[in-house]
């Protein structure tokens, strides 16, 4: 169905042009033929090229909902590490304490390791 109204369209801007050209206008019997098909397909045509617009402003609506949609999704992402990385940040400190105060636990490790006594908190 869209191939058939690329068909009329596409006729419609051929019919157009030759209806502005000079050799069509001199010749009033050709020029009336091109103008009555001209302005029985103009409907068409319009109401082809509306839908164009539309389906064309839908598609973009389409990909900036899916760009937004998956910038927030990007977004949430980013804020989930940020999170992770804080929580992490306070963990880790502990962490290394922890290990530290094991290893320092152990005599023959913590020699190895120059450990003397538990880290010192911060």
């Amino acid at each position: 169905m869209f191939d058939k109204l690329e068909v009329v369209e596409a006729r419609y801007e051929e019919l157009t042009k030759m209806i502005g050209g000079p050799d069509v206008i001199a010749n009033q019997a050709e020029w009336q033929k091109l103008i009555k098909e001209h302005s029985s397909i103009e409907d068409v045509v319009f109401k082809y090229r509306e839908y164009k617009t539309v389906a064309k402003n839908l598609q973009d609506a389409k990909e900036m909902f899916e760009y937004v949609t998956n910038k927030e999704t990007n977004f949430g992402i980013i804020e989930e590490l940020i999170v992770q990385h804080e929580a992490l940040n306070k963990l880790y400190p502990l962490a290394i304490n922890s290990l530290f105060t094991s290893v320092s636990s152990v005599p023959e490790v913590a020699t190895f390791a120059g450990i003397e006594g538990p880290i010192p908190e911060k």
